[in-house]
């Protein structure tokens, strides 16, 4: 009787284990990095993706407030996000309605959600991928 009574015991612990609530991985992920938050901003390809030697590197600034969202490379220039909604432009940071907070944060990529206008929410990847001269060879 003692033995069933564990045993009884024993599966409803189990039960009660695997009926937890359990967070999906992207909650432990997730960061909230504002403008003054330190955050090693600086994304290149991995190795195994480039046949680069000293993969060529971007650097996102979404922190100044003076700027446009900008990623810039020594190499390949800058490139620029500016905002245009009905004839008005959001050229710098410092003139959105929400700042960019960066969310998730890869040696690869990045993801950052910010609102330059009331009522329109951006959740913007920047993602420094393969060239396309060289994807065939990842296909």
């Amino acid at each position: 009787m003692r033995r069933l009574i564990f045993l009884l015991l024993s599966s409803l612990q189990v039960l009660i284990l695997t009926a937890q609530d359990f967070k999906p991985i992207e909650d432990y992920l997730r960061i909230s990095a504002k403008a003054g938050d330190p955050l090693y901003t600086t994304y290149a390809a991995a190795m195994e993706r480039s046949r680069l030697y000293g993969d060529k590197a971007y650097k996102m600034d979404y922190y100044s407030d003076c700027r446009p969202v900008t990623y810039s490379s020594d190499n390949a220039g800058n490139m620029f996000c500016i905002w245009k909604v009905d004839q008005v432009v959001i050229p710098l940071i410092g003139e959105y309605f929400e700042k960019p907070v960066v969310r998730f944060s890869f040696p690869d990529m990045a993801i950052m959600e910010y609102k330059p206008f009331r009522g329109i929410h951006v959740r913007r990847p920047f993602l420094f991928t393969v060239p396309h001269w060289q994807w065939s060879k990842w296909r």
